[in-house]
């Protein structure tokens, strides 16, 4: 990837785990607000520019074959594999990279927050100017990239049994099938370890109790506690582990070579299954298999027909004057 105008000026980043002060806050400098708790940054030389690698060149595998079994075109046996890289959007690097303190603070204010602007007057255009970064920006929710950076793959193989048959016409059944990998997919970064609740104590509170359990566990602000990086509020973290699985069995029957009337009819019964919720999904970071399943694009029964029909020539014969 080329390297943007903003990462060569500094101001790209990541999350890194290794980097994280489980005794510090938000920020490793209050006051300055630059330097988010865990995050590799390009202007103090923890990351290299550019964040992510320009690519190395890419195998692209082709091979197909056909075998007249018979010698006569009459029983055919075809088959054939690709494997393909795409690239992945911009998106996926430039906001996830750039998008981070001191490059952008998303922060905000309300009515209910602003209760005690102006000794008590409450949220107004003349006592805005009191929500400053200093007392609005709280705990940060962030975006980040898996820098382990790899690239989507779609593998596509078949393998076909033709036959001719009576009247002109052919018969063929195949397996077809593809499988996308290395897509670009997102999980929590921040979750509580699991079952972390349901024992042990919290402040004096048994948490192997369901009761007290719940009382701990309705007050948000006891939750973060328990996740790992608990001076941030989230992290969501684009990785590569997104997958597809599409399957089918294709059955055609054609004649193509009749004078008056030709026709294809084509069959399909197939399954498409992979990580759920499109592009960019969001991957159960305690057990993925509960985000793969039937997507969304899936038909298990297709069928198509088309057909030529050649009317008689009009145009033929003499015509009277």
């Amino acid at each position: 990837m080329q390297e943007s105008g903003d990462e060569l000026n500094g101001l790209g980043g990541y999350f890194d785990p290794a980097l994280y002060n489980a005794n510090a806050g938000t920020f490793l400098d209050p006051g300055t607000y630059k330097l988010v708790n865990g995050v590799c940054y390009v202007y103090t030389d923890c990351a290299p520019e550019g964040i992510v690698p320009n690519r190395g060149p890419f195998a692209l595998p082709r091979i197909n074959f056909a075998w007249d079994l018979d010698g006569e075109g009459n029983n055919v046996v075809r088959g054939g594999y690709g494997m393909y890289y795409n690239r992945n959007m911009g998106n996926v690097e430039y906001d996830n990279t750039l998008r981070l303190a001191p490059n952008a603070y998303q922060v905000g204010t309300d009515f209910w927050a602003g209760g005690g602007y102006g000794a008590g007057v409450g949220l107004t255009y003349d006592t805005i100017r009191e929500a400053t970064l200093a007392n609005r920006i709280g705990s940060l929710a962030i975006n980040t990239l898996d820098t382990d950076t790899k690239w989507p793959q779609t593998h596509s193989y078949s393998l076909s049994y033709a036959r001719r048959i009576f009247y002109n016409q052919v018969i063929e059944g195949s397996y077809v099938g593809t499988k996308g990998r290395q897509l670009v997919s997102r999980i929590n970064g921040n979750v509580m370890p699991y079952g972390v609740m349901m024992s042990g104590t919290f402040n004096g509170i048994n948490l192997a109790d369901p009761v007290y359990r719940y009382a701990v566990a309705s007050d948000g602000a006891n939750l973060s506690t328990f996740r790992k990086f608990n001076a941030l509020n989230g992290i969501t973290d684009y990785n590569y582990d997104g997958i597809t699985n599409y399957d089918s069995f294709q059955l055609t029957l054609s004649r193509q070579t009749g004078r008056r009337l030709q026709y294809f009819l084509a069959y399909t019964y197939a399954k498409n299954r992979g990580t759920l919720g499109g592009e960019y999904s969001i991957i159960d970071p305690y057990d993925p298999g509960r985000t793969y399943g039937v997507l969304a694009s899936d038909r298990s029964h297709t069928l198509n027909v088309s057909w030529n029909a050649f009317l008689p020539d009009g145009a033929k014969g003499s015509l009277d004057n």
